[in-house]
């Protein structure tokens, strides 16, 4: 969210940080509380995870909000959150940007780079030839996929549609219905489906020496505990975007807000 401020302030916006008391400096950027802060704004800007419980997510902030404290502050003011089904907030004029295509596309985009770049560091062999199973063909296992597949591992992606199948032998990579995973082996496993397909008897006969990466929201597609009394490297990879690239992360908020608010 820093990063996103940078850039509206980059754009020639004036930007006010609310809930940052903890830090101890962010350049030439002001602090404010929040009821200083939403009395000058034009428009108020949420993480993508907006609210921890009731309060809102700010882990750098000195004591902790309640949502419903800012609700009144904003007032009619228009409010641009990610995963907006998690406010409980009826009256507010609500933009969800987390719910665009165009967000979502940028989004999967720095996700497969944080998962390349975990697997590059925890795998002691090379992308190069590496026999890689992904599963699912949605918007971070085709980005995904692709990466891997333009380093030449030998990438299996794992689709229960027959036309997602067919687009990625298309592709040049190999394509599996989830009933034929258990057939292979394979050294690097990238989950991204959030539902259990990497279950006790699937990680029974894949699993083997491999790494799993699950990048699923919680709580994964992955039998965590099975894993762990076999002794699997498993990594539930979260919010990689704003843990592996906050800046390119910060600018894509900024810049779907900017076409939200050009198109409304």
């Amino acid at each position: 969210m820093l990063y996103c401020a940078r850039a509206f302030a980059d754009g020639g916006d004036t930007v006010t940080l609310a809930g940052f008391d903890r830090l101890q400096s962010t350049g030439d950027l002001a602090f404010a509380d929040y009821y200083t802060a939403l009395s000058n704004a034009d428009i108020a800007v949420l993480p993508v995870a907006p609210l921890t419980g009731e309060f809102l997510n700010a882990p750098f902030a000195k004591e902790p909000v309640r949502f419903s404290v800012i609700e009144k502050l904003i007032g009619e003011k228009p409010l641009f959150s990610g995963m907006s089904e998690r406010l409980p907030a009826d009256r507010l004029n609500i933009y969800d940007y987390s719910k665009r295509e165009d967000f979502f596309v940028g989004n999967a985009v720095l996700t497969a780079e944080g998962a390349l770049e975990a697997a590059i560091g925890e795998y002691e062999g090379s992308i190069y030839g590496a026999k890689v199973l992904v599963c699912g063909y949605g918007r971070i296992g085709k980005a995904l996929s692709h990466m891997l597949y333009s380093l030449h591992a030998d990438v299996t992606v794992a689709a229960r549609k027959e036309s997602d199948r067919a687009w990625i032998k298309a592709a040049g990579m190999k394509a599996v219905d989830y009933s034929f995973i258990e057939k292979y082996s394979y050294d690097l496993i990238f989950n991204t489906v959030p539902s259990m397909v990497l279950d006790r008897r699937a990680l029974r006969q894949i699993a083997g020496g491999a790494i799993i990466f699950d990048l699923a929201s919680s709580p994964g597609g992955v039998d965590f505990d099975y894993a762990r009394e076999e002794g699997i490297l498993t990594l539930h990879l979260l919010s990689l975007p704003g843990k592996r690239s906050p800046q390119a992360a910060g600018r894509l908020i900024k810049e779907t807000i900017m076409k939200i608010w050009e198109e409304t």
